[in-house]
């Protein structure tokens, strides 16, 4: 039995693909609007009973509501046992899959069609696939070639003159599970996708429905139903941040084990270190990695002058949309000349202790964490003494402490390091002496778990080998 996967209006994604075809042949097709998304749809079911559809869900549930003849429904939530959950429409009889708490998915199940509907974005997509897709397929195919195997004329014809008095029996009293999935009555075969209005209307026809196998697989939709029950536990609290911790640890393994053949063709600048090469070769915005021990920080650090303004806020350094995102400076990092004084680098926090959310720690005190490490791929290996914690409010001059430093005046520069001295929430050690305006800084900025509306912005300045220690 082969899978259909159709894409609508939206690129391929090489991963589901593999995905899929770990179950049996897997064919694509695509359109890139509506009416070549149901041409597309009639083809697929016409050579096989389950048919994958990726694309944005919103535009799916009215297309596939409009082209089927399912009018959209409200979701009985009750039934998934979910209380005090939004309202939401699907196509009638349609199984929700959930992401978080937003419906990424559906199921639609009529006679022995089966479509499954998924969202686009890449995170959730791959999700899906794993968590309900495929093993939904696996029973399903589990159960269809069994079917397929004793699909002779021979065989069915005897049955179906049985039939007025084996179907009463079967109908009324089924024994086991298998009893659900009996053959009625041979109507004229129907094509459920046979007709493509001019106004892009598929049907769903009347005649010859039946059962079919895939209506009562109790099996799978219970397991289905518990993941949407957990969805949010699952979703949110494993998937995501294990693609997260894999992302950083396949940076870590290019980072660490470099050589000089990756830095032949990885086509970085001259200028840059050849430790950067495998990196430069994966992200070509990596400019740095960052390590504070006793924070548990240990992650690459990208530029995210060549996307758009938040694109590293949800998407990891394999390029892998991801709420955890990476750590990442807003301005252009390829040569000294261009290099703000001092570096602000943004990263996100869940409020689980990963990722930047680990700068919540200095908040209680900054301990054995006195210093910041650094490997540039321009400047190399520096350390920076932390000299403030604080906690601001976002809209506040302080969360954009050094996005304008460089064109500050040396007034101006001294009245934003005195402001992080005094706003310090933790004793540092560090005073107003012991700082000078010529000193480089670093500032790490990350959301506040507990209020949407302040940030932490940690402070430290380069350490130089010869200056005084700043704690005596």
């Amino acid at each position: 039995m082969s899978v259909e996967l159709i894409y609508y209006n939206t690129a391929p994604n090489q991963r589901v693909q593999d995905i899929l075809s770990s179950l049996d042949k897997v064919n694509v097709a695509s359109g890139e609007d509506r009416r070549e998304f149901l041409m597309a749809l009639s083809n697929a079911v016409s050579v096989s009973n389950t048919t994958v559809a990726v694309g944005d869900i919103a535009q799916l549930i009215k297309v596939l509501s409009k082209g089927l003849g399912l009018p959209l429904e409200p979701v009985d939530w009750s039934k998934f046992g979910i209380v005090g959950k939004d309202e939401a429409v699907l196509p009638k009889g349609a199984l929700p899959l959930l992401v978080g708490s937003d419906i990424a998915g559906m199921i639609i199940e009529n006679a022995d069609q089966c479509i499954i509907a998924v969202n686009k974005d890449a995170s959730a997509l791959e999700f899906l696939t794993e968590t309900y897709v495929l093993p939904y397929l696996q029973a399903v195919i589990k159960d269809v070639k069994p079917a397929e195997i004793i699909e002779e004329p021979a065989v069915e014809e005897p049955v179906e003159e049985e039939e007025p008095v084996e179907e009463p029996v079967i109908e009324q009293e089924p024994q086991t599970e298998e009893d659900l999935y009996y053959e009625p009555e041979q109507e004229e075969e129907t094509d459920l996708f046979s007709d493509i209005e001019d106004d892009d209307f598929l049907e769903f026809k009347k005649k010859g429905k039946k059962k079919g196998v895939l209506i009562a697989l109790v099996s799978v939709l219970s397991v289905l139903v518990i993941c949407i029950a957990g969805g949010i536990v699952g979703y949110s609290k494993w998937w995501l941040p294990n693609m997260y911790e894999v992302s950083v640890a396949e940076a870590k393994d290019k980072y660490t084990n470099a050589t000089a053949e990756d830095a032949s063709d990885a086509g970085m600048p001259e200028e840059y270190s050849v430790k950067f090469a495998a990196l430069y070769k994966q992200n070509a915005d990596v400019i740095s990695w960052l390590k504070i021990e006793g924070l548990g920080i240990d992650t690459p650090v990208v530029t995210g002058a060549r996307h758009s303004a938040n694109y590293y806020e949800n998407h990891l350094f394999n390029g892998k949309s991801n709420p955890y995102g990476t750590p990442y400076i807003k301005y252009a990092y390829d040569t000294a000349a261009n290099i703000n004084p001092n570096l602000v680098i943004y990263g996100n926090n869940k409020g689980d202790g990963k990722a930047f959310g680990k700068l919540e720690g200095l908040l209680q005190g900054i301990g054995k964490v006195k210093s910041v490490t650094t490997d540039s791929a321009l400047f190399g290996e520096e350390k920076w003494d932390i000299i403030s914690v604080m906690l601001v409010d976002k809209e506040g001059k302080e969360y954009n402490f050094a996005d304008n430093f460089k064109e500050l005046d040396a007034d101006a520069r001294a009245e934003m390091i005195k402001t992080a001295l005094k706003k310090s929430k933790v004793n540092t050690g560090a005073t107003i002496d012991s700082v000078e305006l010529t000193d480089n800084f670093m500032t790490l900025v990350t959301p506040y778990s507990k209020d949407k509306n302040k940030v932490v912005v940690v402070v430290a300045k380069r350490f130089i080998e010869q200056a005084t220690d700043i704690e005596e």
